[in-house]
């Protein structure tokens, strides 16, 4: 039983990994066409004028659309993400800086000095907008978008942030002085992260999307794990796999391959479901013979949908009476 529950264990870590995600890369690709084609929605328009327009959310990633999670009205930006609060019809800022501090493991207690998931703000000078930051965030509107200050000035990636609430600001040096400080991607983060792409996408095409930063793609990053590292006699093995591109994006639609070699060099080919929206597939998997014992290796092959190999990983389990 102990056993068992070490496997349930191991399930539960890689499970929990997948949710750990970074938040925002430093170049994230360009998924969507962020052009003139796309505008800030009627309902949203007024507030994003008033606030700062393209110099504070980036370019429009969709056009609104209902998120079928919390029924409400949304549009995302480059940076930002608006919705409509049902409740009283006001414009409502999704608070994107405290989902972008928990996605990098961010303890925002720590770094805050108070509950940055509430968005409580103190008077405790970690928690003041930093000095880089303050001219930027007063003159487009302070906590009415950005939100609270829910971190002092940390260093990340080589460059200041300090998140809000509803955001994260930058400081560029090398930029021109009116463009040194930044609201980071943390709009087009989310769009990808939560899936909301795939949703989106499929209330205005009706059908299946998977992102434009996923064709063409030549390497992948493959995790694995076996649910019993040590299988008993008549149980069947479950494998769990992951597979993530070189920026850390799911890759969706990958063709999995897993190869068993036995002790006596004799080998079982079994053909997986194809990775999920987050980059994931499992299988179960009953072997085709059992010593006691003996370790069974497992290679898992990751594949385009053409069958080129994109990502490699080798795992074993021993088998038990």
């Amino acid at each position: 039983m102990q056993v068992r529950r070490f496997g349930l264990w191991w399930v539960g870590v890689w499970l929990l990994g997948g949710l750990l995600l970074a938040a925002c890369a430093e170049a994230a690709p360009a998924v969507v066409n962020s052009t003139a084609t796309l505008a800030a929605a009627a309902e949203f328009e007024p507030f994003y004028t008033a606030h700062g327009g393209l110099r504070t959310f980036g370019y429009p990633l969709t056009d609104s659309f209902v998120d079928p999670g919390s029924g409400r009205t949304v549009q995302y930006f480059q940076n930002l993400r608006l919705e409509v609060n049902p409740a009283n019809e006001q414009v409502e800022v999704t608070p994107l800086g405290t989902w972008a501090m928990a996605e990098v493991g961010r303890d925002a207690a720590a770094a805050a000095g108070a509950d940055a998931a509430a968005g409580a703000a103190a008077a405790d000078s970690s928690l003041a907008v930093a000095l880089p930051f303050r001219d930027f965030y007063e003159q487009y509107g302070g906590e009415a978008l950005f939100g609270p200050a829910i971190s002092g000035q940390v260093e990340e990636g080589g460059r200041w942030v300090q998140y809000f609430g509803n955001a994260r600001l930058e400081w560029q040096g090398e930029a021109l002085p009116e463009w040194q400080v930044q609201a980071a991607q943390l709009g087009q983060a989310h769009f990808l992260r939560s899936g909301a792409v795939y949703t989106y996408h499929q209330q205005r095409r009706g059908q299946d999307f998977i992102p434009d930063d996923l064709a063409g793609l030549r390497q992948v990053s493959v995790s694995a794990a076996a649910a019993y590292p040590i299988l008993f006699a008549g149980d069947e093995q479950r494998l769990y796999v992951t597979a993530l591109t070189p920026d850390g994006y799911p890759a969706a639609g990958a063709a999995v391959r897993a190869t068993l070699t036995y002790a006596d060099g004799k080998t079982q080919s079994v053909e997986m479901p194809v990775t999920d929206r987050a980059g994931k597939t499992t299988a179960a998997i009953m072997l085709a013979q059992f010593a006691p014992g003996e370790a069974v290796w497992v290679q898992i092959v990751v594949q385009s949908s053409a069958g080129e190999p994109l990502g490699r990983y080798e795992l074993r389990f021993r088998m038990w009476w």
